[in-house]
């Protein structure tokens, strides 16, 4: 975790000059913010009416256009693995760094 940090003349730097940079980056992570809720809230009605029927596939004006089926998949229960076998937990951890962009206003 990093410490809280506080804005300065030496890890400030003013992109006034490319302020339609900073409105775009924020208007599109808003844009896909209400795209993706509004998405989960589309596909939550679309799932409930096709179990609720018991249907695997949707039709529009007789025109196929979903598909809703099972997909098996496998993961790994990391809580499992550190509860059960914490020396290969340990071992199999790495530590990373990357750099995110936040808005502070």
């Amino acid at each position: 975790m990093t410490e809280a940090v506080e804005p300065t003349d030496d890890n400030t730097v003013a992109i006034d000059d490319i302020s339609d940079r900073w409105e775009r980056y924020c208007k599109a992570k808003d844009a896909a913010a209400l795209a993706d809720k509004v998405a989960k809230e589309a596909y939550a009605d679309l799932a409930a009416r096709l179990a609720e029927r018991g249907a695997e596939f949707a039709t529009i004006g007789g025109d196929l256009v979903a598909r809703y089926r099972p997909v098996e998949s496998t993961r790994l229960d990391q809580r499992k693995l550190q509860e059960n076998y914490p020396e290969a937990y340990v071992a199999c951890q790495r530590a990373s760094t990357s750099m995110r962009m936040e808005r502070v206003k």
